[in-house]
């Protein structure tokens, strides 16, 4: 079969009618598709970012609440008069704790931690002899509540 421009112009105009191919219906489901996007993007967007920040918040808390426990923990075995030393629990917790730690504790109160356990790991160190580093790390741990509280955001 041989076609000449005539017949594929006939066959080309019967398959694409010469309407305009942007009719004012086709350009207001565009229009309002772009402009519905842009709410629906942000909303999305800003949520998501929300539950990021409660995510890590709660995180942050479960962190706390862990190396506050140890340090409790820690101080408890220091005032038991026979103890020598840390326990192996103690020193496995401590060591389970770091991670978490690092990954989610806030500078400041990752020093005082730090400070706090080392004090309460001198005492012992000193064959329980120096009282005063007991007493600084005591004084550490009602510090670090109170940096804590400050950071979450918790009033008195």
């Amino acid at each position: 079969m041989i076609c000449d421009y005539e017949t594929l112009k006939a066959l080309i105009e019967e398959l694409i009618p010469q309407e305009s191919f942007w009719k004012p219906e086709l350009l207001g489901v565009l229009l309002g598709s772009i402009i519905g996007f842009f709410p629906t993007f942000l909303l999305n967007y800003f949520q998501n970012k929300r539950k990021d920040k409660i995510y890590l918040r709660g995180k942050r808390e479960d962190t706390y609440l862990r190396m506050l426990n140890i340090l409790y923990l820690l101080r408890n075995e220091a005032l038991v008069p026979n103890n020598k030393t840390i326990s192996e629990e103690r020193k496995k917790e401590i060591d389970e704790c770091f991670a978490p730690i690092n990954v989610y504790a806030s500078e400041p109160i990752k020093n005082m931690y730090i400070k706090a356990a080392k004090k309460i790991d001198l005492f012992f160190m000193k064959n329980r002899q120096d009282t005063n580093s007991l007493e600084d790390a005591l004084d550490l741990i009602d510090e670090f509540i109170k940096l804590i509280r400050k950071e979450l955001g918790i009033k008195d």
